[in-house]
């Protein structure tokens, strides 16, 4: 089974983060096969938020079948420890034709992606910018799926 994460605009444009994006997807791809997937950000202005969150959903919408098991990452999303994330992962490994894993960009998604989203799972207490949730996203698949590899990744 594949996985995917979407997140919204060009993850590797940040030189910075990008060799931790790739040193943890190589680690992910060890274990189960994870693909990133960008959705063009919109270029209209901060101002118009509404509308920029609206064209950015749209395309997320239309990135996805209607089989995907689709997991949103959100400030408002389910809080679960690193043991949970990774009990979870098992279930969508089993159950799951394909599992979707989703980053809105900076205004979050709007509520037609909420409802379609089967799961929603909150990184962090403190509200974190897309890039650094790709970043906390990508490390907490790895941890969870080292925690079910018995890999000496994880430390409680």
């Amino acid at each position: 089974m594949k996985w995917k994460l979407i997140t919204v605009g060009d993850p590797f444009k940040n030189k910075e983060l990008e060799a931790f994006y790739k040193n943890f997807l190589q680690k992910i791809n060890h274990l189960q096969n994870l693909q990133i997937a960008a959705i063009t950000d919109s270029k209209i202005a901060r101002v118009d938020q509404a509308k920029k969150k609206q064209l950015e959903s749209e395309k997320i919408l239309a990135s996805l079948a209607d089989t995907d098991y689709l997991i949103l990452f959100d400030e408002n999303g389910k809080t679960q420890s690193s043991r949970e994330f990774a009990k979870f992962l098992e279930k969508t490994q089993v159950s799951s034709a394909a599992a979707v894993f989703l980053i809105g960009g900076p205004f979050g998604v709007n509520d037609e992606v909420k409802k379609r989203a089967q799961i929603k799972i909150r990184l962090s207490d403190f509200v974190l910018n897309h890039e650094l949730a790709l970043a906390v996203a990508l490390e907490q698949i790895y941890r969870g799926l080292a925690i079910l590899k018995n890999l000496p990744y994880h430390n409680d």
